[in-house]
């Protein structure tokens, strides 16, 4: 069974650079030259550009993800169109939602940087709690974590 993970965020935040690096990841395990924490082989990882977010191209390129991931800029303001993915993945049905706090690499203090984009993220989310995840899609700091994350998921639906 195929399991999708979309990624969604505003340009620049950085959804390409993050899907490249876990299937970079996968390559290293399936090589033997990384451990096995990664996404299994059938997962199909989908990065969906936001520009202007419309709800119906957004729901209709995420029908049949497994997971969701927002991936937000740690230096940058806050999406606003997170009302519009909370709608959608209440159509969606889709429960399992991380949050990928990236690029936290260029800040000049992390933990303040990371933490004041949760914060500033909760403040405008109208769904569920998700989970946060640290990330610098670049140099691939905290992606192994996503990714041991993103296998348990979607490993717990194709299981």
């Amino acid at each position: 069974m195929i399991t999708r993970v979309v990624f969604w965020g505003a340009a620049g935040a950085g959804k390409s650079a993050l899907a490249q690096r876990l299937l970079a990841l996968r390559h290293a395990s399936a090589a033997g030259d990384a451990p096995a924490c990664v996404l299994p082989p059938a997962t199909q990882l989908a990065d969906l550009f936001e520009g202007e977010v419309d709800a119906r191209a957004l729901e209709q390129g995420s029908r049949g993800a497994a997971s969701v991931v927002i991936v937000v800029d740690a230096l940058g303001a806050v999406p606003p169109a997170l009302t519009v993915y909370a709608r959608v993945l209440g159509r969606l049905g889709a429960s399992r939602v991380a949050v990928a706090v990236n690029r936290l690499d260029l800040a000049r203090d992390a933990q303040v940087a990371y933490a004041a984009a949760c914060r500033g993220f909760l403040r405008s989310w109208p769904g569920r709690t998700p989970v946060f995840a640290p990330v610098s899609a670049v140099r691939g700091d905290g992606v192994p974590a996503l990714a041991a994350l993103l296998r348990v998921w979607t490993e717990g639906i194709a299981g």
